[in-house]
């Protein structure tokens, strides 16, 4: 548990790089449940322990575990990205939405996948959690996962069996979006677990052709992907055309 909590990827432009503040840094004019406002007020207050007992009372009285806050995030949101996996489990068997997104499309699972949080991942998945959920970019928990170069978050969706190929709003694979923003562990590990580096987005760009200069030494295990023996007839292909950006 932080008492500093960072939410990563609440914006329009799911790519760029600046992070945006939890719901405790922004007031909320809707409201939060009672709930999300004493997870708030834990969050700032790291020596203090969840009163369990106080949240059971508070949904007996009606407090709604999956009340929104202004850009429509509940509680498992922000436990998802830093809390123990305990605090999750008890809120999910009081019925918290493991699949509830915000406004953005960002489910809890989309936020464990950011901040590399494996544990958080698993649990959340085996909950019922939809890995391959997709935000208003289109993006997926792999997207995510592989944009902030979280490889231990990768290796568990890709476990699970997360689709690698989604593309996002600019027909971004995970991989490329990887290559784009020089997250070269995560396209690293993309690459060996053989996700397509000869994929091109909307204006035509190659996958390949940003590996290639952001990340040479990566760029040199996909360059295997465009490499075919043949060895009955004793012949080599290269598949060159697809390392080269697409012409107008």
């Amino acid at each position: 548990r932080s008492s500093t909590e960072i939410y990563i990827g609440l914006r329009q432009e799911e790519d760029e790089q600046e992070n945006v503040q939890l719901p405790e840094e922004v007031a909320s004019p809707r409201s939060p449940s009672s709930i999300l406002k004493y997870f708030i007020h834990l969050s700032k207050n790291v020596d203090e322990q969840i009163d369990l007992h106080l949240i059971d009372r508070m949904i007996s009285e009606g407090a709604d575990i999956n009340e929104p806050d202004r850009y429509g995030q509940i509680v498992l949101h922000q436990v998802a990205k830093s809390w123990q996996v305990d605090a999750a489990q008890f809120l999910i068997e009081r019925q918290a939405n493991v699949n509830k997104a915000d406004d953005f499309g960002v489910t809890p699972l989309h936020v464990a996948a950011a901040v590399d949080y494996a544990d958080m991942v698993t649990f959340l998945i085996e909950q019922g959690a939809n890995i391959n959920a997709l935000t208003k970019g289109k993006q997926t928990p792999l997207h995510y996962a592989a944009k902030h170069d979280a490889v231990n978050t990768v290796k568990v969706l890709i476990r699970y069996n997360a689709e690698a190929y989604t593309r996002d709003h600019k027909q971004r694979t995970p991989l490329q979006l990887a290559a784009e923003l020089d997250r070269s562990e995560a396209a690293r590990l993309l690459i060996n677990l053989k996700s397509d580096a000869g994929v091109q987005d909307n204006t035509g760009q190659s996958c390949m052709t940003l590996l290639v200069m952001n990340m040479p030494p990566v760029a040199l295990l996909a360059l295997d992907q465009f490499y075919i023996k043949d060895r009955a007839n004793r012949r080599q292909h290269f598949y060159l055309n697809l390392v080269q950006p697409r012409t107008a």
